[in-house]
């Protein structure tokens, strides 16, 4: 039969193992005080590791963020400067808060006022997308209508020209219509008997006037009343007989041998044109004559002096 266990006493303990105790629990404890810590060092820095990777993670998504405004801002065209200079500055915004990114990566403050400055951003710049958009098509429609206008401008410059042109050759032919015409045209030299009777002549040394005589046809085109008939007389080295000139007759050939006023009413009119040589001499040869009126030559006729 075995002998009972005599049952634990802490008095009757010798006080060195109490000691030995006392330090084996204090152990025990501070093990278990350094083992809670350590796991809880290991939480902290692994929910650091995880923090500071989400963190670059929004860093990331940001500069992806403003990398892609900074490419709609590029295919943003615009003829308006004003929208041009609001649209840079923007974009020099965006530049301005890349650069502080990259210099503070780890700032939290900073990537959580710029995700808020960037729905501001982008707000921005749909307002942009919109107002362009509508003076693109206000610009379209502008063109669209100034093209219409040019058109419309064309055809009216083409219609003027048009009916200028068929103005043109209506003033052509009524001026054409309106022109005088001669017929029975005759050149003669004269000499002056002393009895003042007029004796027609072909030999040049004695010839002291020319007459040129022709009738104008009957017109009921011209505009009737007074008008100058002028005479060329061109001797045979081509030169004006008695050259004169009339500056304040703008119809006037710029050079004649006479002149004569005569009243037209639109009737068959016989008239003659003389030339006073004055003492002046005539050689031999071939003579020409050319008549004026307005500005047209409206006769021509030759005769010779021996």
């Amino acid at each position: 039969m075995s002998t009972p266990k005599k049952p634990f006493v802490w008095k009757e303990i010798p006080q060195r193992e109490k000691l030995y105790v006392g330090i084996i629990a204090a152990l025990v404890i501070a093990c278990g005080v350094l083992t809670w810590k350590v796991f809880d060092s290991s939480t902290t820095v692994q929910q650091i590791s995880l923090y500071n990777e989400n963190l670059e993670q929004d860093k990331d998504a940001l500069n992806k963020e403003l990398d892609e405004m900074l490419a709609q801002y590029e295919n943003l065209e615009t003829d308006n400067k004003g929208l041009q200079e609001d649209i840079l500055k923007q974009k020099e915004q965006i530049e301005k808060m890349k650069d502080e990114l990259d210099k503070n990566k780890g700032n939290v403050q900073l990537i959580r006022k710029y995700q808020k400055e960037v729905t501001t951003l982008r707000t921005i710049m749909k307002g942009y997308v919109v107002t362009i958009d509508s003076l693109n098509t206000l610009n379209q429609d502008l063109r669209y209508e100034n093209t219409n206008i040019k058109e419309k401008l064309t055809d009216s410059q083409k219609q003027y020209e048009r009916l200028n042109s068929e103005a043109k050759d209506l003033q052509g032919i009524v001026r054409k219509a309106s022109k005088l015409n001669t017929y029975n045209l005759t050149f003669e030299g004269i000499r002056l008997r002393n009895s003042g009777k007029q004796t027609e002549t072909s030999r040049s040394d004695r010839i002291e006037l020319l007459k040129v005589c022709f009738t104008l046809e009957e017109n009921v085109t011209t505009k009737p009343g007074k008008k100058n008939i002028y005479v060329q007389i061109f001797n045979p080295n081509g030169e004006v007989v008695l050259n004169q000139s009339n500056p304040e007759d703008k119809s006037a050939p710029e050079s004649f041998s006479s002149v004569r006023e005569i009243t037209y009413e639109n009737q068959r009119m016989d008239v003659c044109v003389y030339t006073n040589l004055n003492g002046q001499e005539l050689i031999e040869g071939e003579y020409a004559v050319k008549i004026f009126e307005a500005g047209d030559l409206i006769g021509t006729v030759n005769t010779t002096f021996k």
